[in-house]
């Protein structure tokens, strides 16, 4: 049954927040979104241009966060960076980096901001959805509108530009993003100690960006699959790979001259899984950063789909070790990052086997789980819409969301052994977010949306990923 997010709670021992991310950090989303961690959608705690930025960060919402983060009691979205001892090491973290700022209090302004903004880009990769780029074919349905940042936008963030320590700009491609060299030009002038980091796909190089690098002087990501030319045209599609190599030797010597660090950022897949330790050893003799995203979907190409079997026959393949490589703290890094990646699959792969050991009574307990929330969901919704404040035309809005939950039913539970699994998908969506995407998206995009999310969740039962549904550790 999906209770609200106050029910649900995580409750660990009074300690330390192991996640720092409600006290320093903000993202910041292209529909407007802000939430205080990238990964975690359910900790949204604001809209603009409906609410303004010192409202959304110095507001009742986020204390309350923090005040529980304090508690040591965590909303079950964060579950994926908890559920592993709490690791904030490990390599499908999104807490490590924003850790090193400490425990900040609430009054201050955030040390970490990431914008995502513009979804503008020149490639369509293959693991990407159409939310992230605006070249993307992918059939995915995205839910984030594009609203305009204007000049009040530029008034509104500027005083967390001057406060900040450390800015990441992601996309779309940052370098074709005329808004980001706006925002880069207040964070030089205002704050010039504050690191600016782009996340960028280095296939793009123009005059202009190299005397945007000279000028800004940011640290630099490359996101590069592959060091193997057709892996990496196959998923950097548009990409050449003979141009990224020119420019990555440019920006080898834009980070030796000016003593940036620079890291080579990889989406593992079932495409270069295997070309990783190949890809560690280059970043360890070239004196970069390896840095991991973690694939979670599509799921066909994820890492964590494939069999026991054939993640056996990928850690053999890691197990044979990297090649001796320079006693740096580089190195150092990248080894750790490596093992952690390592110990990653060898959880994807006990996973695995777990839910094939006990694939009965875990489709049992989701199956009943199912047919509970097809009782409840509904009423859940009623019971937010009656709870919020901002909100008019109540009845009209609980009757649109009713029905659309209805045809979707409808629509899509054929696609099941029992007709009720189509609700294990909401189990991990508080209501509140259900009624979120109802208001904001329009109602086609959102019947789209949907209906690829049933064929992604009818790809868990056919590859029996139940732990993708729900916590087995709870069922075991």
């Amino acid at each position: 049954m999906l209770r609200r997010l106050t029910d649900l709670l995580i409750k660990k021992p009074k300690h330390k927040p192991v996640c720092l991310a409600p006290f320093n950090n903000m993202t910041i989303y292209k529909d407007g979104e802000i939430r205080i961690c990238c990964f975690n959608t359910a900790l949204c705690i604001g809209h603009y241009p409906l609410q303004n930025f010192e409202e959304i960060w110095f507001g009742a919402k986020r204390k309350t966060i923090t005040g529980l983060f304090l508690n040591g009691t965590y909303p079950p979205t964060c579950s994926h960076c908890l559920k592993e001892g709490l690791d904030i090491n490990s390599p499908d973290s999104k807490v490590k980096n924003i850790g090193v700022f400490g425990l900040s209090t609430t009054k201050n302004y955030p040390a970490h901001i990431d914008f995502m903004l513009d979804d503008t880009c020149n490639l369509d990769c293959i693991m990407c959805s159409r939310v992230a780029s605006s070249s993307s074919t992918n059939t995915d349905a995205g839910l984030k509108n594009k609203i305009v940042f204007d000049g009040s936008f530029i008034k509104q963030i500027t005083p967390f530009l001057k406060q900040g320590k450390f800015f990441a700009f992601s996309g779309g491609e940052p370098f074709l993003i005329p808004l980001y060299a706006e925002l880069w030009e207040i964070i030089r002038t205002y704050n010039p100690a504050a690191t600016i980091y782009i996340q960028t796909n280095a296939t793009v190089l123009s005059e202009k960006i190299k005397r945007q690098l000279e000028k800004y002087r940011p640290e630099l990501s490359l996101s590069i699959d592959s060091l193997n030319k057709e892996t990496y045209e196959k998923i950097r599609r548009g990409a050449s790979f003979d141009t990224i190599s020119e420019n990555l030797n440019y920006f080898l010597n834009y980070a030796r001259q000016h003593n940036k660090k620079l890291s080579m950022r990889v989406t593992p897949s079932v495409f270069n899984v295997n070309e990783i330790p190949d890809i560690v050893n280059y970043c360890n003799s070239h004196n970069i950063f390896f840095a991991l995203s973690i694939l979670e979907n599509p799921y066909h190409l994820a890492v964590w789909s494939l069999p026991p079997d054939v993640l056996n026959q990928i850690l053999k393949t890691y197990n044979k070790g990297l090649e001796n490589s320079p006693d740096n703290a580089v190195t150092a890094v990248n080894t750790e990052t490596y093992k952690s990646w390592i110990a990653l699959v060898e959880k994807y792969r006990d996973t695995k086997v777990f839910c094939e050991k006990n694939s009965i009574s875990l489709l049992e307990n989701i199956t009943t789980r199912s047919q509970k929330l097809a009782v409840t969901l509904e009423n859940d919704i009623l019971k937010v819409l009656k709870n919020a404040t901002d909100i008019t035309e109540k009845d009209e809005i609980y009757e649109g969301v009713r029905l659309f939950l209805r045809d979707s039913f409808e629509e899509n539970a054929p696609l099941f052994e029992n007709k009720y699994l189509f609700y294990s998908y909401f189990f991990k969506i508080p209501p509140e977010q259900i009624l979120h995407y109802w208001l904001t998206n329009d109602k086609q995009i959102l019947r789209d949306f949907i209906r690829e999310k049933m064929k992604e969740q009818q790809h868990l039962f056919a590859t029996r990923s139940y732990d993708r549904i729900i916590d087995i550790k709870a069922h075991g």
